[in-house]
């Protein structure tokens, strides 16, 4: 995979536009702690929804939610858990997976995003 610098940012921005779009509110982007970084924290209907995003421009080694392994969506889990503690939430919670496909510097209008709920 062809690494672009500031990529992740684009597609962040991306995919928290597509999710205000569909009605969520954004509580935090790029949420860290000591064991891994929360790219996307948002909230619809009562659920609270802790989201990897993921960008590629091609596909030849996967698809873009791929990369969301194992050890990956344990230490987004750690991350979720000391932020429902941090503030005191008592909610339903979701993982999800947001894949932005596209290249940095395009307009977000044409760009892809797959919104992939439950995803772990």
């Amino acid at each position: 995979m062809l690494i672009l610098t500031g990529m992740g940012n684009w597609g962040e921005k991306a995919a928290a536009r597509f999710l205000r779009r569909g009605g969520y509110s954004i509580l935090e982007r790029n949420w860290r702690t000591q064991f891994a970084e929360i790219d996307i924290i948002a909230e619809k209907d009562g659920i609270l929804v802790f989201a990897e995003v993921k960008q590629r421009k091609w596909e030849t080694f996967g698809t873009p939610s791929q990369a969301v392994d194992l050890r990956k969506q344990r230490k987004i889990k750690a991350a979720a858990q000391l932020y429902i503690v941090k503030n005191r939430l008592k909610r339903n919670v979701r993982f999800d997976v947001i894949e932005v496909r596209g290249e940095k510097g395009r307009l977000f209008s044409r760009c892809t995003v797959n919104h992939i709920e439950n995803a772990f």
